[in-house]
Parts: C-alpha cells; structure tokens; sequence
C-alpha cells in the first residue's frame, strides 16, 4: 500500500536518512521546495562508484542526486551541504491483525483472505488425515483473486498522467502532434 508522501529535511553533513519502521520499498524520493526534483536510486555499487572527494580525501558536501536503500536507510551519494527539504513515498508494510482488526486486504479483498487462510486448513487436514483436503482447488481460486486484485490496481495506474513517448515519423526530437517539435 503507498503512504501519502512523508516530508522530511536531509540532515546537514549525513548521507543517511532513517526509514520509517512500515517501510517495505521506496517508490519515490524527491526534493520539495526550491530544489524541487526527483531522487534516483541506483545500485549500491553504482553509488559508491559516485562518490566525490577533496583534495584531503573527504567526501564532498553537496546536493545528492542518486541513492540506494539497505532495508535500515537511504543511502546517498553525497552528504548534504544543506538541510534540503524532501518527500518520501513509499510501500507500506499491512499493520499486523493482532493490534487491529481490520486492514486494506480484510476491507477490500476479503476473498483473497479466505483463499489464502482454506490453502492453509486444506495442508493442515491433509497432514492430520481428517476431512477432504484440497488445497489445489483453494490455491487456484486464490490466483483468481490476486488477479482481480492486480486488475484493480492497474486500472488505477492507468489513470495516472504519463509522459509521451513519440515513436517514428517525425524524426528524434519532433513531434508529430502540436505543438510540432521544440522549439
């Protein structure tokens, strides 16, 4: 599930910022304000590669531009020179049914739960000798709801606004809609 975005300040010197403890998977990192642009990540490799140094063998302060993410923190290229504000979203672990009752799955796919919980009973019975067992049946009907389930999820992300991609005609650069190429 994505978190509305999480706004933060990069901490002057450090090239770290703690994830939050429900952090699964970045999904976007950029800076807000005046330095308003987007974070890449990259590879841990590919981000050491970049680090910069002076002349006393110090890591430069400056604007981070690329970072990695260890599963404990975002690691960046570069400390920040400043406090640099940014927005962070990211895929949100489900909060555990132990300390509520009721989660995005329980709310909206509760059938999926069902499938899910029956292949479990099925394997239990199934070790046990008791009752008829079919967990095969209760897997396929659980790959039909996580289909439903993803079917929804891309209806949504084909409702996002996506950047045009030109394609022959008109040569590299030129498009062959208005307002024809750029000028």
């Amino acid at each position: 599930m994505l978190t509305s975005p999480v706004l933060g300040n990069f901490t002057i010197g450090s090239d770290v910022i703690p994830l939050p403890g429900d952090l699964l998977e970045p999904y976007l990192l950029m800076f807000t304000g005046q330095y308003q642009q987007e974070i890449k990540q990259v590879s841990p490799t590919a981000l050491m590669l970049s680090w910069a140094y002076d002349n006393s063998g110090n890591r430069l302060l400056q604007q981070p531009q690329w970072y990695s993410f260890n599963q404990i923190n975002l690691i960046f290229d570069s400390p920040a020179d400043v406090a640099y504000p940014y927005a962070l979203i990211y895929f949100q672990q489900l909060p555990p049914l132990a300390t509520s009752i009721t989660n995005f799955l329980t709310q909206f796919y509760p059938r999926l739960v069902r499938c899910a919980c029956m292949i479990g009973v099925a394997e239990w019975l199934k070790d046990f000798g008791q009752g008829q067992s079919d967990s095969i049946k209760w897997a396929e009907k659980f790959e039909e709801q996580i289909e439903i389930a993803q079917a929804e999820s891309d209806r949504a992300r084909r409702a996002q606004e996506v950047s045009p991609i030109f394609v022959g005609g008109a040569g590299a650069g030129v498009s062959a809609t208005p307002p024809y190429g750029w000028n």
